[in-house]
């Protein structure tokens, strides 16, 4: 079931995460990658505003330059 692949679930978790959830994702509950901000210190959330669940892995929306701007700057 779902429980079962949600990350929310780890007994621990020892790497730095960044999430990126779009506000619209209508998939994905908002809710799931807040608790799993919560849970793990370590997390940064970034919310993608104007979009939904696929816009963040679509090259041609403005979601996915605003997720390759952001990884730029870790850099």
């Amino acid at each position: 079931g779902f429980k079962v692949l949600d990350p929310i679930y780890l007994t621990h978790h020892s790497e730095k995460t960044t999430i990126f959830h779009g506000i619209e994702d209508e998939t994905v509950p908002f809710e799931l990658s807040e608790s799993f901000k919560q849970k793990f210190s370590d997390t940064h959330l970034k919310v993608i505003e104007n979009a939904g669940h696929y816009a963040l892995i679509d090259p041609q929306s403005a979601a996915w330059q605003e997720i390759i701007d952001y990884l730029l700057k870790l850099n």
